[in-house]
């Protein structure tokens, strides 16, 4: 763990996380800005919780043997999933989300919850099944879906990212000399401006136009900066310099 990473005690409180402490079914962690925590499980799963994420262990039972039940709901925040392989084809590996529920098997994927609760999966190993409202799909490596509110999930497509200076914004953002089409779901974190750097995770519409799911600022352009060099021609309360300004 980094930063701060609080655990939900019985009375409703949050108090810091000790660095390699027991969890337990029914527990419920948070971790802070700035903060991240890694979830190492018995049979060798391991998740990855990002700044600002909210998740509840619903149910735990990661033998190295047997059936392996890892229950995880996943309030907010961002989630990095790398599960191990079960050859017991009742072993379970979901994380339930405000909308949507991802299952995996043995494989390695991402799980992002918006403040919009849209919820968004990234499958880089394996497959995961996402299901929500009695609709389920198939995402594969290098694929995306998002889900939202009491929406089916969209029908997977290839996962897109990048990073670079924006020179346009509106219903399309230039990104690195890139264009990618925002929608009404897309979630921009930071508040970024022309010319600041920024992040951006989207994936291909079928006619190949790239859209925006996430965009986050990374860091603000440099600001205008002067430079005075020259000679001292006298030193006193006032001072005077020959001097040649720089921008």
């Amino acid at each position: 763990r980094s930063g701060l990473v609080e655990l939900q005690t019985d009375g409703g409180r949050w108090t810091p996380i000790a660095r390699g402490q027991a969890l337990f079914a029914g527990q419920h962690l948070r971790t802070q800005n700035l903060s991240s925590a890694e979830l190492i499980f018995y049979d060798g799963s391991r998740t990855q919780l990002g700044p600002m994420t909210e998740v509840v262990i619903e149910e735990l039972n990661a033998q190295t043997s047997g059936p392996r039940t890892i229950l995880l709901a996943q309030l907010s925040g961002s989630t990095d999933h790398q599960v191990a392989s079960s050859n017991d084809p009742a072993s379970r590996y979901e994380v339930h989300t405000p909308n949507g529920d991802s299952k995996a098997k043995g494989t390695r994927f991402h799980v992002a919850v918006s403040p919009a609760l849209i919820t968004r999966v990234d499958v880089d190993e394996g497959i995961v099944i996402v299901v929500n409202v009695n609709v389920t799909v198939q995402v594969a490596p290098g694929q995306v879906t998002t889900v939202g509110p009491g929406a089916p999930p969209t029908a997977p497509a290839f996962h897109v990212s990048g990073e670079g200076v924006v020179t346009q914004m509106g219903a399309v953002w230039r990104i690195g000399g890139l264009d990618f089409h925002t929608t009404d779901t897309t979630v921009i974190v930071g508040n970024p401006q022309l010319g600041d750097r920024v992040s951006v995770d989207g994936h291909l519409a079928p006619d190949g136009t790239r859209i925006a799911d996430v965009i986050v600022l990374v860091s603000h352009a440099s600001l205008n900066r002067f430079e005075f060099s020259g000679p001292v021609e006298a030193i006193g309360k006032i001072g005077r310099a020959a001097c040649r300004e720089r921008v």
